[in-house]
């Protein structure tokens, strides 16, 4: 019991000192994998005019690779294709960033910077950026979906941290302020602050009439500034949304978490996600149970037959799908929740991930298996979010559910 006890307090401490239609051929697993994670997160387009529009970006030091001397050495290129002509570039260029000295002292550093974009018309378009390693000779890509046609959309407004900084994620944590600004120097900005206690993804068979966005507290208030910047505090936990006036159907959505994300804080935190692999009677014991930390490993070493290696190896698979999901699957709830996050958590990396403008397809296994199967994600219209996603479910995966469910309660991570 001290050894499951010793790896799950070293798990939390370790997590809190971290820092067109048509389908694309294109196999996009590999975003999605521990050591090759997407780096979309990292980039954040503004219009601040009719014809001016900029990628600015955002790069966390521990993501890339450091030389004898603590330096990064990085080159950026991209592609910009017309959304109904994916085949034809419209612009390409090449930076090469500079060697960076990393600050170790330092717990966690950004290397931020932007380029122009210099074609960019009342249009949508995709940009391809590629950035490469030169220490490790590794290359990273993301597909940035750019809508110039909106006046109206987050990439209108532009959000900074008290540092001045560029903010390109859509998530920030309780206690941030930042600093808004729109292309429109907008005097007042419409608030509203959405929250809700959203329940994990049912099974991919399972269907649910509740409206998930049906939200339990909304609190809406003006924003105001005579500088045309908006100092907004993030004071507690949820969405805030704001749009330019009352006739926009988007604009910008900030989903605000606990400080731990995308890990998890507590022994409590670390019981929710159990829901996908535990009975409903486990469940409510572990979740009612007076000792947090003694229920939760007595349930890991109680699914590994007492064997402490084999617990503390499950405990590092799942608690890390939950963290990827946490990184690459939040929309308007943490990633752990949402459709993509539980078939990540259940079934881990697909084979195959294909993307379309209207969503993707999992591929477990391949074509000579007779047991792959394919997972469809519906993007949907969400002026929460860009990331929200749905599972067209299926009473199909039924089986394929419960066998992996059974892998992971028979001490082993479930893997196809």
């Amino acid at each position: 019991m001290k050894k499951i006890a010793s790896l799950i307090f070293v798990l939390m401490l370790f997590w809190a000192c971290s820092p067109t239609k048509t389908v694309s051929p294109r196999n996009y697993a590999a975003h999605y994998s521990e050591s090759h994670l997407s780096i979309e997160r990292f980039f954040k387009i503004y219009h601040s005019s009719d014809s001016v529009s900029t990628c600015y970006y955002q790069f966390p030091s521990d993501y890339f690779s450091l030389d004898s001397s603590k330096n990064l050495n990085l080159e950026l290129s991209y592609k910009l294709f017309d959304i109904k002509e994916p085949h034809a570039v419209l612009e390409r260029k090449s930076y090469s960033l500079k060697p960076q000295k990393i600050d170790q002292s330092k717990a966690f550093y950004y290397i931020n910077g932007e380029f122009a974009l210099d074609n960019i018309l009342p249009k949508k378009y995709t940009l391809e950026i590629t950035v490469k390693d030169l220490l490790k000779q590794e290359v990273h890509s993301a597909f940035i979906h750019i809508d110039k046609t909106n006046a109206y959309s987050d990439q209108n407004f532009i959000v900074k941290d008290t540092r001045n900084r560029v903010i390109t994620s859509p998530q920030m944590y309780v206690g941030d302020t930042v600093y808004i600004s729109t292309n429109t120097n907008q005097k007042t900005l419409l608030l509203t602050h959405l929250y809700k206690e959203f329940a994990p993804a049912l099974p991919p068979f399972a269907y649910d009439d509740d409206l998930l966005l049906n939200f339990t507290q909304k609190e809406k208030s003006d924003l105001n500034t005579s500088s045309g910047v908006f100092e907004l505090v993030l004071n507690k936990p949820g969405i805030y949304y704001l749009k330019k006036d009352t006739l926009a159907k988007t604009g910008l959505s900030i989903l605000v978490q606990n400080q731990s994300h995308p890990k998890f804080k507590d022994h409590e935190a670390l019981i929710y996600p159990l829901r996908y692999i535990t009975t409903k009677k486990e469940f409510d014991a572990l979740t009612s149970a007076s000792n947090k930390r003694e229920a939760l490993e007595s349930f890991w070493l109680r699914i590994a037959e007492n064997n402490k290696e084999t617990a503390a190896s499950l405990i590092k698979s799942y608690y890390k799908r939950c963290e990827i999901s946490n990184l690459l699957f939040s929309s308007f709830t943490s990633g752990w929740q949402t459709d993509r996050g539980m078939v990540y958590q259940i079934y881990g990396l697909p084979t195959l991930v294909y993307r379309s403008a209207g969503g993707e397809s999992w591929v477990y296994g391949t074509d000579q298996q007779s047991q792959s199967f394919t997972f469809s994600f519906k993007k949907m219209v969400n002026p929460l979010s860009g990331n929200d996603y749905v599972l067209d479910r299926s009473n199909m995966y039924r089986s394929s559910y419960y066998r992996a469910v059974e892998r992971w309660r028979s001490g082993n991570a479930a893997s196809f």
